[in-house]
């Protein structure tokens, strides 16, 4: 009687222990999941928001680019009627330039942003299919 007690209650005791431990990985699998439910969310946000932004800035440094070249066309003709000296031609040159290297670092924002946004929805690596 008393193994059978004994194992009767070594057995009872490794099955609440099992118990116990499903219990805790069951928690650290949920605190796990919500901490990757508010990763993706804060990506897809980000994403967006950086998204808009570059969507914005490319509006706005077209603009530029556009204002910037019809500039550039007038002072070579003030250059050529002696109008202007060669250094704000340049400088006006430069100013184009520098429009344009704006114009595609707002593009590569709005890239970032859709990168970002294709991270956190795992669309490109099918992950929603998979779901």
């Amino acid at each position: 009687d008393s193994l059978s007690f004994k194992t009767t209650f070594l057995d009872k005791f490794n099955y609440y222990s099992k118990v116990e431990e499903s219990k805790v990985a069951l928690t650290q699998a949920q605190d796990e999941l919500e901490k990757i439910k508010k990763d993706i969310a804060w990506e897809i946000q980000e994403g967006y928001t950086t998204y808009l932004e570059g969507k914005e800035e490319i509006g706005m440094y077209k603009k530029e680019v556009k204002l910037r070249k019809q500039e550039l066309a007038l002072n070579k003709e003030l250059f050529k009627a002696g109008e202007i000296n060669l250094s704000e031609l340049i400088e006006n040159k430069i100013k184009l330039a520098q429009s344009y290297t704006f114009l595609i670092r707002a593009k590569l924002k709005l890239y970032q942003g859709i990168i970002l946004i294709d991270k956190g929805t795992g669309f490109k690596a099918n992950l929603i299919i998979k779901l």
